[in-house]
């Protein structure tokens, strides 16, 4: 069976004639929707959705028609005025039954006008089938039953056998009134436009005032891109009279011309006539087009309220809600439409894609293999099949069956553009190209193709050749945000950051509600180094589209990037809560952690990326670093080592493991590390004292002394270092280098207390006489001390050794004496020389220090 194509004709069977609400499949260019956030191809602005009203109806059936449950197709079986003033309902004209009380019913017909009819007038679909095969039994040239027939397989979707009916008809009542007009119908569906057109003035030969016939053929011309003919049929079919189908189609015309405003002129002329459901269904899709989405939003409901029984307006609202990423409200109206209509392939199609959309691929793959099992030719299956095999992962099966897909129709666009992504996920861009040339060979007004095609281009490296895509996309809609802001990507690419910024400011001029031209800016505000532009735009972005990870995750960077950390978590975090799978995410977060000092959050977003990504060599730096802060100091050199065994040699991981040795006491391996992070770069003197530090450890002190004579070359500043040099000075007897050092740390820090005490103890106790000072040690010690409130056991000690240099010896004693009482009382320790110098003092003896040569 041949299933009702995506691409909508809406069908008023007493006339046989079709009108459209859209000229391309608009559901199937959002079925790359999940994809368009990640080449910027196809993405529209985003803001909430309007709540989806409940539009069944639950209304009893009545005994006269007592069939099936309303809303249901019927077939007006006699002429008869209808209840009230309405228009009679001529016979063989198919309705949809929306509501049945105890003698009457009310239908509408497919031109969208409401009416109550006599129930014994009209019978359900499968009895008229029963009536009309029964009698052609009896009678096989019976014109009434072929047309019905005809008329009802059209309806059903099934085109060939409707065509085979007709054929007969055409034999045996050449001259019938409905013949042409069903004819053209079939003709346009099966996308045989010549044989549409042909069959359309061969009626108008018999019929020239026919404005069916007129807006049938003109809905050829319209298919064949032949605008012109197009609208002068339907001009000439409105001459005739007021046909709502032929403005209608003169709509679709006005917006595939991109006059979006004048389309909508003309819906509102054309429901000011009468208010069908495909009017409705027209307008919602215009004012989509211009962003307009609360007032699409009510349009496509209208179309529902209007004519609940048809499958197509269900679906409509459904694929716009798609569009909109509302999933479980376009699931629910695409679950009526199935009840509606359960064997319609495409219908379990679009299910599918929506269980998909939602997350549940399996489930929509099944839906769509059901389809394939209706329809083994269904090309947009096949299509939708293909993509989602390419979301589970096997490329290779999914362009297996996007062949099948243009093999079963190579006139359909959309089996070209998913054959052509699928071919650039696996790298294959040039034949990515050739499939999107092809789309385009088949939908040349489709500049969402062409768009696409510059994108691979972009993948190419083929900079002139995106260009010119994206500028022929721009020329024939300048007021299209996408192209321009893709256009923008070109020049980012060579470079030109200014410029694409411009063109994204002009992009979000044309649509400031276009959240990819938001993202792309604050980007590139973001490599540029402008992090508060960044910030703003990425807000914008998640502003209008608030369940899109990577704008939050971006934003969360430019948080970052301003130090604003704790908003920076929360972006990470509203990030991970719409896609938690992604690694960087978590790396990123752990790193923010770190920042706040918040080790174990930090450590726990580390081991999730690790899970997601075991050889994510930043998630296993920032667990180790983690560790460290955690005094896992083990760990954390297993941890860095692992990083450093996978290949990677910087200065960072080098530093990182060697300040783990150096807690943990493994000067040595401490030591390595860090000269193989100077090797890298020699010029660092922090790096220079941590060697130096560990050096002296291990008794290498001339080899320490050379470090921090460097160190102090490159940042003469450096306090902590010139307070280590003065120590390895005063320790291997250079007492007046180790006194310069110190006094120049408190030139620099007059309140450093070690450079206080260090300072004074070599002027109480140096070995070298020339050296000694009491006087000026007892000042620096007793500043020592009053700065440490009398309450640090060293100053205390050191005080000690100036007042015995000085002479004063009870005074020595007492100061000797109170940091052993400290130590009693605040677990404080001293230095082991106090002892031993109490007791010189007892003697009357200074206490001098002992020096060691450097080795």
């Amino acid at each position: 069976m041949v299933t009702r194509r995506f691409t909508i004709l809406l069908t008023v069977l007493l006339c046989g004639l079709p009108a459209v609400a859209t000229a391309q499949s608009a559901f199937q260019k959002a079925f790359q929707k999940a994809q368009a956030k990640q080449n910027d191809a196809n993405a529209t602005a985003n803001e909430p959705a309007d709540n989806v009203a409940d539009n069944s109806e639950s209304n009893p059936a009545s005994n006269d028609v007592q069939t099936e449950r309303p809303p249901f197709s019927a077939m007006v079986i006699q002429t008869t005025p209808t209840v009230g003033n309405a228009p009679a309902m001529m016979t063989d004209e198919l309705v949809t039954v929306v509501q049945v009380k105890q003698s009457e019913s009310l239908v509408v017909d497919e031109s969208g006008r409401r009416r109550w009819v006599v129930n014994d007038t009209i019978e359900p679909i499968q009895q008229s089938i029963d009536r009309a095969l029964a009698t052609l039994e009896q009678n096989p040239q019976d014109a009434t039953s072929l047309y019905r027939m005809a008329a009802i397989l059209y309806k059903q979707g099934s085109y060939l056998q409707a065509l085979q009916y007709s054929d007969k008809l055409l034999k045996h009542a050449p001259n019938h009134v409905h013949l042409y007009p069903n004819r053209s119908q079939i003709f346009t569906s099966l996308k045989r436009y010549d044989d549409a057109i042909q069959a359309c003035t061969a009626g108008l030969n018999q019929n020239p005032k026919s404005s069916i016939l007129y807006v049938n053929r003109g809905l050829a011309y319209l298919r064949q891109g032949k605008l012109d003919l197009a609208l002068a049929d339907c001009d000439q079919a409105i001459e005739i009279g007021d046909n709502i189908m032929a403005m209608n189609n003169r709509a679709v015309i006005f917006s595939q011309q991109n006059r979006l405003e004048k389309a909508l002129e003309q819906y509102a002329s054309a429901l000011a006539i009468g208010e069908a459901d495909f009017l409705f269904r027209g307008q919602g899709g215009v004012h989509e087009k211009l962003g307009n989405h609360q007032q699409a939003m009510k349009s496509f409901s209208d179309a529902i309220d209007a004519n609940p029984g048809d499958v197509e307006n269900h679906l409509a609202r459904a694929r716009f809600l798609f569009r909109r990423k509302q999933f479980s409200p376009a699931l629910k109206d695409f679950k009526t439409a199935a009840a509606l209509s359960p064997t319609d392939a495409s219908v379990l199609t679009d299910v599918g894609v929506t269980l998909a959309a939602m997350g549940d691929t399996d489930e929509g793959l099944t839906l769509l293999d059901k389809a394939i099992a209706i329809a083994p030719d269904d090309a947009l299956a096949l299509a939708n099949k293909a993509y989602l095999i390419l979301k589970k992962g096997n490329a290779d099966a999914a362009l297996a069956i996007a062949e099948q897909a243009v093999q079963a129709d190579p006139t359909l666009p959309l089996a070209h553009s998913n054959k052509a992504t699928i071919l650039g996920r696996l790298g294959r861009d040039t034949e990515a190209v050739d499939a999107y040339t092809a789309a385009i060979g088949q939908a040349p007004q489709n500049l969402g193709y062409r768009n696409d095609r510059g994108i691979s281009y972009l993948r190419l490296e083929q900079l002139d050749r995106a260009q010119s895509d994206f500028e022929y996309c721009v020329d024939k809609a300048p007021n299209n945000a996408i192209y321009t802001t893709n256009l923008s990507r070109v020049f980012e690419r060579t470079g030109d950051l200014a410029k694409a910024i411009e063109l994204l400011t002009t992009a979000i001029g044309l649509n400031p509600k276009y959240d990819i031209a938001y993202y792309r800016r604050g980007i590139l505000y973001l490599t540029t180094g402008d992090a508060q532009k960044a910030t703003t735009d990425l807000q914008q972005a998640v502003g209008l589209d608030p369940n899109w990870p990577l704008a939050w995750f971006h934003l969360a960077r430019a948080h970052t990037d301003n130090n604003d950390l704790k908003a920076a978590v929360q972006a990470y975090g509203r990030s991970l809560k719409l896609n938690d799978q992604n690694t960087a995410c978590y790396v990123n977060r752990s790193f923010v952690h770190l920042r706040l000092g918040q080790y174990d959050l930090a450590k726990a977003d580390a081991e999730k990326a690790i899970q997601l990504d075991p050889l994510d060599n930043d998630a296993t730096y920032n667990l180790a670093t983690a560790l460290y802060y955690l005094d896992q100091c083990d760990q954390a050199a297993l941890q860095y080592s692992v990083v450093i065994g996978a290949g990677v040699a910087s200065t960072k991981i080098f530093n990182s493991r060697g300040d783990c040795y150096q807690e943990l006491g493994r000067y040595e391996d401490a030591a390595a590390d860090y000269s193989r992070s100077l090797a890298i770069q020699a010029d660092s003197p922090g790096v220079l004292h941590a060697r130096g530090y560990c050096l002296t450890r291990v008794g290498r002190g001339s080899d320490a002394l050379a470090d921090f004579d460097k160190s102090l070359s490159l940042d003469p500043k450096r306090l902590s270092t010139r307070l280590m040099r003065g120590h390895l000075h005063r320790g291997s007897g250079q007492y007046q280098r180790a006194a310069d050092d110190y006094q120049k740390v408190l030139e620099q820090e007059p309140d450093s207390v070690p450079a206080m005490v260090n300072l004074a103890a070599v002027l109480a106790a140096a070995e070298d006489e020339k050296v000694r000072d009491g006087a000026r040690a007892i000042e620096i010690a007793m500043r020592a001390c009053e700065q440490t409130d009398h309450k640090s056991t060293l100053p205390l000690s050191v005080l000690a050794l100036a007042f015995a240099q000085s002479g004063d010896y009870d005074k020595a004693i007492e100061a000797g004496t109170q940091a052993l009482q400290l130590q009693s009382t605040t677990n404080q320790g001293v230095p082991p020389w106090l002892l031993p110098a109490i007791e010189r003092f007892k003697q009357k003896q200074a206490w001098r220090l002992s020096a060691t040569p450097l080795q």
